[in-house]
């Protein structure tokens, strides 16, 4: 699998990008970015102190999953799809947030 992670790597680094099409790239990233921060205040000031134990929970558990998962390979793997995915979503939904202000 790494071998394949750096064949990847080296494949995208010798061809040669276009800057605009970058910096494109880099300002949706920085545009999601902001949107993410900005729904995660929003959730997060609204919610109930009961609401922001069971997410300290739930987050306290996840984190404990990840520590016996360290030397776990496939469930890390896993994971960071997960969190790719999620970050898909956020992506897309901005993609349409921003198509419907145009």
């Amino acid at each position: 699998m790494l071998k394949e992670i750096k064949r990847k790597r080296m494949l995208i680094s010798s061809h040669n990008l276009d800057k605009p099409a970058t910096l494109n790239w880099q300002r949706g990233h920085a545009q999601a970015n902001d949107y993410q921060t900005k729904e995660r205040i929003t959730m997060l000031s609204r919610l109930t102190p009961e609401q922001a134990r069971a997410m300290f929970i739930s987050l306290y558990s996840a984190g404990k999953v990840l520590m016996e998962a360290g030397s776990n390979l496939d469930a890390l793997e896993r994971l960071r799809v997960e969190r790719l995915v999620e970050r898909r979503c956020i992506l897309d939904r901005l993609a349409v947030r921003s198509m419907s202000h145009d």
